[in-house]
C-alpha cells in the first residue's frame, strides 16, 4: 500500500528539486556571463555572450514552466478518493500506479513507478468518474481500476 501523503510531498519535493537545479544553472551561466564580460573584446567574445544570452532565457523558461507545473500541483485537492477516479487521485491499475495530478511523467517512490498524469491527458479523461473493478481503454491498451486511493 503506497502512503499517499508522503508520495504527495515527496513528488512537491522533486518538482521543487528540479527548479532548484535550474536555478543552479541560471546562476552558473550567470557568472560565466561576467567572466565573459571581463574578457577581451571582439566577434569570438561577442559571440560568447550572444550563446550564454540564449541560455539564460532557455533556462528562464524552463524554470517559469516548472513554477507553473508547481502551483498548479499544489492546487489539486489530494483527498482520499473511495468512490470514482478524480482529479487527484492515486489509483492502481492492471498495468500501472497513476496519479491523475499534472503530466510530469513517472516518479519511483518506495521502489514503485508511479506516473504522474493530467486529467486532460487521453488516458486521464478516460480514466475521470471510473469506479474500482471498472475498465478503461486507449489506444487499445485496456487498464481495469484495481485500487482508489
Amino acid at each position: 500500500m503506497i502512503d499517499k501523503k508522503a508520495f504527495i510531498e515527496f513528488c512537491n519535493q522533486h518538482i521543487q528539486n528540479q527548479i532548484n537545479l535550474l536555478d543552479e544553472q541560471i546562476q552558473k551561466v550567470k557568472s560565466s556571463l561576467q567572466n565573459e564580460s571581463k574578457s577581451s573584446a571582439g566577434d569570438k567574445h561577442e559571440t560568447g555572450r550572444a550563446h550564454l544570452q540564449l541560455e539564460m532565457e532557455k533556462l528562464g523558461k524552463q524554470i517559469q514552466e516548472k513554477q507553473l507545473i508547481q502551483s498548479q500541483f499544489l492546487q489539486i485537492d489530494f483527498q482520499e478518493f473511495q468512490d470514482s477516479v478524480q482529479r487527484g487521485s492515486l489509483v492502481k491499475t492492471s498495468k500501472n500506479w497513476l496519479l491523475l495530478s499534472v503530466g510530469i511523467g513517472n516518479i519511483n517512490f518506495d521502489g514503485t513507478k508511479i506516473f504522474l498524469i493530467s486529467a486532460s491527458a487521453p488516458l486521464g479523461k478516460i480514466l475521470l468518474g471510473k469506479k474500482k473493478g471498472e475498465s478503461a481503454v486507449v489506444n487499445g491498451n485496456t487498464f481495469d481500476v484495481l485500487e482508489i486511493i
